[in-house]
């Protein structure tokens, strides 16, 4: 739904050039809390093991499409939860 109408929303603009815009959520999760986010969500009583990792971590920016496009992005918990539902838990 909130895709759909930011697509509606750039269609209908007068285009001038080429416009790369990264979308995403209006928030971010590590790996590891999406991890037990989908395990408090499925009932699942599995035991999750993390490895710290010396990698940094990175985020890319929506900001562009939201600042320039109107993108309204959701929170990335709802978008989890209709993964879940969509998948039979």
């Amino acid at each position: 739904k909130t895709l759909g109408a930011f697509m509606l929303n750039v269609l209908e603009r007068d285009w001038i050039g080429f416009h790369a815009l990264p979308i995403g959520a209006d928030n971010s999760m590590t790996i590891h809390e999406i991890v037990e986010f989908f395990k408090d969500n499925i009932s699942q009583k599995s035991k999750i093991i993390s490895v710290p990792s010396d990698q940094i971590s990175f985020q890319i920016s929506n900001n562009l499409a939201v600042t320039n496009f109107g993108y309204q992005p959701r929170k990335i918990e709802p978008s989890l939860l209709d993964f879940i539902e969509a998948n039979g838990n």
